[in-house]
């Protein structure tokens, strides 16, 4: 026996079900029930309300109706000036006079150096030297002797371009042992580039070559002294090395 849908149940059997009313009524029903199931179960509109407005003014007349009270305050302190730093090789009357002086305090000098687990290390070559090479400082690796690592290598491959030999170069610092991050503009304002003039015034060079940024800051518009890219800069960098070499061949006037 087959089922079918009773008489009562079937709109077409019941016609006020279809009348303008009941579909508007359930058309809405329906359209409520489609926005509820997207999560909006407020009204809003478009027109802005002065919310703030009103929140402000009742706090404005909160603060008229609150008693004023005085406070007596003290001035603050004023900030007490910082101390100078202390110059690098303390009094200018105690600096070696001679190169084998200054090598002893290049080694011994407390404010040269500021402490740290590298051990310092003195410069190599002797006075009258062809070159003097100049670099920031040692290599993290060096222990007994200065620029003995790959920074070092590279440092004798120049001095070989240069036409200078290891007994006719000399070798030197700006500090005297390793220092991962060292404050360049603050050992410039303690005077470390007196310090590296005085060690060039006592070597007594021909020639003199600074490589690195922080040397080279310390010779702005010194014509004299040779500057160029650091040593780890050029042994990363071919485009840099031929850069350097024919910067040292206009300087040098060899340049054709």
């Amino acid at each position: 026996m087959a089922w079918c849908p009773s008489r009562a149940a079937s709109p077409v059997n019941n016609p006020s079900s279809l009348s303008p009313a009941n579909l508007l009524s359930r058309d809405i029903g329906s359209m409520l029930d489609w926005w509820r199931l997207a999560g909006v179960d407020y009204a809003y509109t478009d027109t802005p309300q002065p919310w703030l407005a009103e929140t402000v003014a009742a706090a404005a007349g909160a603060e008229a109706k609150t008693p004023v009270v005085a406070v007596a305050t003290r001035p603050l302190p004023e900030a007490a000036p910082s101390p100078q730093a202390e110059p690098i090789g303390g009094a200018r009357s105690g600096w070696p006079q001679d190169l084998a002086q200054f090598r002893e305090w290049w080694l011994t000098e407390a404010s040269l150096a500021d402490r740290g687990a590298f051990p310092r290390l003195a410069p190599v070559g002797g006075p009258g030297a062809e070159i003097m090479l100049l670099v920031p400082m040692p290599e993290d690796t060096d222990r007994a002797v200065l620029l003995d690592g790959p920074d070092g290598q590279m440092a004798q491959a120049v001095l070989r371009a240069m036409g200078a030999t290891p007994a006719s170069a000399y070798l030197a610092t700006v500090l005297p042992r390793h220092m991962p991050l060292p404050d360049w503009p603050a050992l410039a304002s303690r005077g470390i580039g007196d310090i590296v003039r005085l060690h060039i015034a006592l070597a007594k060079p021909r020639r003199v070559v600074a490589l690195g940024r922080s040397v080279k800051n310390l010779f702005t518009n010194d014509d004299a002294v040779f500057c160029g890219p650091g040593l780890d800069e050029l042994r990363r960098s071919a485009r840099r090395r031929e850069r350097f070499w024919n910067s040292w061949l206009q300087w040098t006037g060899e340049a054709t």
